[in-house]
């Protein structure tokens, strides 16, 4: 569990709060069956349930003057989208012992999913800022499903815009989709009968 400030750990008999990485904070933490994690300006920060263990981003994010690192929410293991500053951006994907990268999504990446052949699915994420008067306003989000393939990203034909959030059944080669068009209020629910 994780709050703005704190980290919470459950032992399966009590609450213990665990620090936070060097570099993030609440909200950029995720969590996978293995123990929480975050994208931090220096590199991938692991818990091993006693400290963060840190592993560093490979080139041209190592060490980089990074815009931001943030970790790809809802995503089939630890994603992290990068950006250099006045410079490259790409999605690093960490699997337990060497990073692979994909270039960065042609807006945000909003999730990435891989089914059991292997592909690479991911949610194009679109935002526009709605100004409300007489200052402030917020996000409106859609969104586009894109599919990896011959080292670009390519939008999926035939599904209607919205902010999807993909599932991946296991043991299966579906994909389940729904999300909303906040830009025009449209619900949508799809599947990957695109294939």
């Amino acid at each position: 569990m994780h709050s703005s400030d704190d980290i919470w750990h459950w032992d399966g008999a009590s609450w213990r709060q665990i620090p936070r990485p060097a570099g993030a904070n609440g909200h950029t933490v995720h969590f996978a069956a293995d123990g929480p994690w975050a994208a931090t300006p220096a590199g991938l920060q692991i818990w091993d349930g006693s400290a963060w263990r840190l592993t560093p981003y490979p080139a041209p994010f190592d060490g980089a003057s990074l815009s931001w690192a943030v970790g790809v929410p809802d995503s089939d293991g630890r994603w992290i989208s990068l950006k250099i500053r006045d410079g490259e951006g790409g999605i690093l994907h960490w699997d337990g012992s060497a990073w692979t990268a994909y270039p960065a999504m042609p807006d945000a990446a909003g999730q990435v999913v891989v089914d059991e052949a292997g592909r690479i699915w991911g949610v194009n994420r679109i935002s526009r800022m709605v100004p409300v008067l007489p200052t402030g306003g917020y996000l409106q989000n859609k969104g586009t499903i894109v599919r990896f393939e011959d080292g670009v990203w390519e939008t999926v034909g035939g599904v209607a815009e919205a902010h999807y959030r993909v599932v991946h059944l296991p043991g299966s080669d579906r994909l389940y989709a729904s999300g909303e068009n906040q830009w025009n209020g449209s619900d949508h629910i799809t599947t990957n009968r695109w294939l």
